[in-house]
């Protein structure tokens, strides 16, 4: 009994160790709702800063991929569900792109940066590279902040958004004991698939 009860113990604690390791991050509430504030919600659609025809949380397209048009209108309701369908893009764009370790804090600001710049901008991003190469440098900081502009000029809101994204980054940042993640996000090889 006692024998049957420490393997089932140690066969508990190495799946949690594995999907700890194995299962990739998501976006959780409070990076949904960072992104919804950010975005603010607007029921009929508008042009943004840089001209595009935009509405709900953002979008300036929609789940089927038709873009948004003037006199286009939609209910919160109905923004909820095609930001559930739309930032699922942008949280794989993430995963694909990132090849440390993240806590959550971190990978939320990455999506909402990815989310707001796109994922081309994100995938080409000095913000990646220096995620990839020292995620907790001041060069990943200074990054963010490179991304402030709409046509050539500097955006207020979007130099605010960056600090905000910025902080959530670093509000709680990946915590290493003995060399090992406390919090991570693993990222397989294309060969282990």
């Amino acid at each position: 009994m006692k024998r049957t009860t420490a393997i089932f113990g140690a066969v508990t604690a190495v799946v949690g160790i594995v999907a700890t390791f194995f299962l990739p991050l998501k976006l959780d509430e409070e990076g949904r709702e960072f992104i919804k504030k950010h975005e603010a919600f607007s029921a009929t659609a508008y042009r943004d800063q840089g001209g595009v025809w935009t509405i709900g949380y953002g979008f300036t397209y929609y789940p089927d991929g038709s873009p948004v048009t003037q006199g286009d209108s939609m209910t919160r309701s109905e923004a909820n569900y095609y930001f559930d369908r739309l930032v699922r893009e942008y949280e794989y764009a993430v995963h694909d792109a990132v090849e440390v370790s993240l806590s959550q804090s971190q990978y939320n600001a990455l999506v909402s940066f990815c989310y707001n710049v796109g994922i081309e901008a994100f995938n080409n991003s000095s913000v990646l590279r220096h995620v990839n190469t020292d995620p907790l440098s001041d060069k990943v900081k200074n990054s963010f902040f490179r991304c402030v502009y709409v046509k050539v000029r500097i955006s207020k809101g979007l130099v605010y958004r960056r600090r905000k994204e910025v902080e959530l980054y670093f509000s709680n940042p990946m915590i290493f004991d003995e060399g090992q993640p406390v919090v991570s996000y693993f990222k397989p090889d294309a060969s282990s698939s």
